[in-house]
């Protein structure tokens, strides 16, 4: 801001007391017109007693000046609520930005959560679906086994009827075998005692007729 000159100890002549003045005007026109903030620009570069002089000389600046000063406040002041505005702007759109940005992940949660819902509805009917069917395989199979013992059941039957029929067929073709032997023995033990009655009868004849 200021030039700094070799020595500490330099007078208010010449250029060290405008380079000084400059120096005032821009701490007055950037608003900051306390002694102290003064001292603190100045500090290293001259004398604290003649800072103070210089300050207290130009404290007070002509109207013209002052005008300016005021000018440049009103502009500083329009340039920070120009400021302000943008950062306002700024905010709004980023908040927009970000309920956009937040909208579209909600509709893509929203289709994703959909999608997974229309997956799982058609794993629950393919799941249902399997099991209709496999039911009715179930069904079926279990049909086809009953009627497979019934089968089984009817041809077990069939041939025990066919065994108990051979059975009694030859039950009765033994009995009749039987019957016959016993009719021939009953022939011929019939027989037998004819014969012997009727040799006794001789016998007897011609032992009657002798006497």
């Amino acid at each position: 801001m200021c030039r700094k000159m070799k020595s500490p100890h330099v007078s208010l002549e010449g250029g060290v007391v405008d380079n000084l003045r400059e120096a005032f005007k821009r701490l007055r026109i950037d608003g900051r017109t306390g002694l102290l903030e003064f001292f603190a620009t100045a500090r290293g570069h001259y004398r604290r007693s003649d800072v103070y002089k210089l300050y207290n000389q130009h404290g007070q600046e002509d109207p013209r000046h002052q005008e300016d000063i005021r000018r440049q406040d009103d502009q500083q002041r329009q340039e920070e609520l120009q400021h302000l505005v943008d950062m306002r702007h700024q905010e709004e759109e980023r908040r927009r930005e970000d309920y956009r940005r937040h909208d579209e992940e909600r509709l893509q949660d929203e289709e994703r959560r959909r999608k997974e819902l229309q997956h799982e509805d058609d794993l629950r009917c393919q799941d249902e679906d399997w099991r209709r069917e496999n039911l009715r395989r179930q069904d079926k199979d279990r049909r086809r086994e009953e009627l497979q013992h019934q089968d089984e059941m009817r041809r077990h039957e069939e041939d025990r009827r066919r065994e108990d029929c051979s059975t009694k067929m030859i039950c009765a073709s033994k009995t009749k075998i039987d019957a016959e032997k016993n009719c021939n023995s009953m022939r011929k033990c019939a027989a037998k005692k004819k014969s012997d009655i009727e040799n006794i009868c001789s016998a007897n004849f011609e032992v009657f007729n002798g006497s």
